[in-house]
């Protein structure tokens, strides 16, 4: 029952972080060197909670990091259909590979204390 809930709270808070930090940032006027500021902040966003979740619940590690991104990616698709750019995929596929890859590693670490942790007790 954790983990489902936590899905869905994970769910929630990808579709807050991708309407507020993904949509925001490629549909408001700016330099490009701001939007690259942006897109760093919100892709270091999602690598802190894809991180978290993963390292304090290893059983889904990678997954943590999928569910977190998949609503800003649907919404930058989205926005794509109207406003084409080369740029959003490479966008898609940092978002991606970053959470996923974040979420992996710390689920690993994770799973270590915690077999660490049921060894002593």
């Amino acid at each position: 029952m954790k983990y489902v809930i936590s899905m869905i709270l994970a769910v929630v808070v990808g579709t807050i972080i991708g309407f507020f930090g993904v949509i925001n940032s490629v549909f408001s006027d700016g330099g490009i060197a701001e939007r690259i500021g942006t897109i760093v902040v919100i892709v270091g966003i999602y690598a802190i909670l894809s991180g978290l979740l993963g390292f304090f619940m290893p059983k889904y590690s990678w997954l943590w990091g999928l569910l977190l991104c998949i609503p800003g990616v649907l919404m930058l698709i989205l926005y794509m259909r109207s406003e084409f750019n080369i740029f959003y995929l490479v966008y898609i596929a940092v978002l991606l590979a970053t959470s996923c890859v974040i979420a992996y590693v710390t689920g690993k670490i994770g799973e270590r204390r915690h077999r660490r942790t049921d060894d002593i007790s």
